[in-house]
């Protein structure tokens, strides 16, 4: 690498690409110091993994920022743009399916993967579309919203099953539909107990009407409905949406580890491990990034490592806090314990696979 160009670069905030000998972007950092950073890549020991990528570097280049945020926002720009190999990459499946309820005339329930923050008639995340789907069709049971796509010209099967209001033949007022839909929030928030009473209530008529058919559809929707809002309640004092985010970092990578909370329960998690390279915080923070540029972001964020996320309270305004006692502080400790989990999970496959390698070094040899 040229070393009057190392010592021409700007001491100032900003981004570099690096560039093999094709000219294709393979890493995209962001800096305090452009100067220091691009000369200590160049200078000294690294370990395997910064060494490999160094190797592989035939140029690059840099932009100059304003400010820290505007790096952090063009570094996440270029790698979207770039999709560098040696950067941690958000792959399209971390995009958890939420449930939302349209902003129509006539609204109705849709399974969506929402891009940026949260809506007031968003709810989620679920773990996956199947846990979804299934909250949908129990949902749709219980409250006479449209079910088509498009309006048709006479009532279907769902309005005579009383499942819709059939605006297709029927006028109905916005305050209907705010009124089913601020019960379709209650109910996605945990509130099951009244829509429980009320099946069990008609369940107990349509028995004692000899209407047994009817009566085993309603326990079926019941079963349904405990299925589907059965989740690990962890007992906060509150029902403010946050996410947990623990970091347990290790030599050469550090597992993240990330439980989604609503409603005062864990609705999904997710794991990954991230390389370190020259800067512990960045991968972290890049991994984190990618991921809230496509997943709303809570109000509040929980975390053992406050300082390595500091920079996603500004970019997505949100309040980053390290709980010191009481259930936030358990919760943490749980997600704590998955990311030790994970990152000895990662230790045991690459031992593994070191050992496949070089054992087949030796047999060779």
């Amino acid at each position: 690498m040229d070393r009057e160009r190392l010592m021409d670069l700007p001491e100032k905030t900003g981004v570099y690409l690096m560039k093999d000998t094709h000219g294709n972007v393979i890493y995209v950092g962001k800096a305090k110091n452009l100067k220091n950073r691009l000369r200590s890549y160049f200078t000294g020991s690294h370990d395997y993994k910064t060494t490999k990528m160094v190797t592989a570097i035939a140029d690059f280049e840099t932009i100059v920022t304003s400010t820290e945020i505007e790096a952090l926002i063009l570094e996440l720009d270029m790698i979207k743009q770039h999709r560098p190999r040696y950067n941690v990459l958000l792959t399209d499946d971390k995009s958890y399916p939420y449930i939302s309820v349209t902003n129509e005339r006539h609204p109705k329930l849709m399974i969506t993967r929402p891009m940026g923050k949260t809506g007031k008639n968003i709810f989620g995340p679920y773990p996956d579309g199947r846990a979804a789907k299934e909250t949908i069709h129990v949902l749709n049971k219980l409250y006479p919203l449209r079910k088509c796509h498009k309006l048709p010209k006479e009532p279907c099967l769902y309005h005579h099953l009383g499942q819709c209001l059939a605006p297709c033949i029927n006028e109905i007022s916005v305050a209907t539909y705010m009124a089913i839909v601020a019960e379709i929030g209650r109910f996605l928030k945990g509130d099951i107990q009244s829509v429980l009473a009320d099946l069990q209530e008609k369940m107990h008529e349509a028995s004692e009407r000899l209407l047994f058919e009817q009566a085993a559809q309603y326990k079926t929707t019941i079963e349904s409905i405990r299925t589907t809002t059965k989740r690990q309640s962890v007992n906060l004092d509150d029902l403010k949406d946050r996410d947990v985010v623990a970091l347990h970092p290790g030599e050469d990578d550090t597992a993240i580890e990330i439980l989604f909370v609503r409603s005062g329960k864990i609705s999904a998690r997710e794991s990954r491990v991230v390389p370190k390279y020259l800067d512990p915080a960045q991968s972290v923070v890049d991994y984190l990034a990618q991921l809230y540029a496509i997943h709303p972001v809570p109000a509040e964020i929980l975390t053992n490592d406050a300082a390595t996320l500091s920079p996603l309270a500004k970019l997505f305004d949100t309040h980053i806090k390290v709980p010191q006692r009481g259930e936030k502080k358990a919760l943490l400790e749980l997600a704590t314990l998955n990311a030790k989990e994970t990152f000895s999970r990662h230790l045991d496959r690459e031992e593994k696979a070191s050992e496949r390698t070089f054992g087949a070094l030796d047999s060779l040899a």
